[in-house]
């Protein structure tokens, strides 16, 4: 972790990435997880991908929300920590 700031990576997941701010802690709070929850698996796991394709420190997620196996696998894979 290199900045001490939280980012909610709603418009990553949503596809804009241009003003990324990757280098800190992503918060999936209940916004982000219901909108990635909206989706089938299959484009869920695309969707995620848009997140997990960065070198970011870690995943936090909040108020008791949980991300489906595949995804943890899938952040676990590239090294990012849930």
């Amino acid at each position: 972790v290199v900045e001490h700031t939280l980012h909610r990576p709603g418009l990553v997941l949503a596809g804009y990435d241009n003003l990324f701010q990757f280098q800190r802690l992503q918060v999936l709070g209940n916004t982000e997880c219901r909108y990635l929850h909206s989706f089938e698996p299959p484009e869920r796991a695309n969707v995620f991908d848009r997140l997990a394709r960065f070198d970011i420190p870690g995943i936090l997620l909040t108020a008791g929300n949980t991300l489906d196996d595949d995804l943890i696998a899938l952040a676990t894979a590239r090294g990012i920590p849930v």
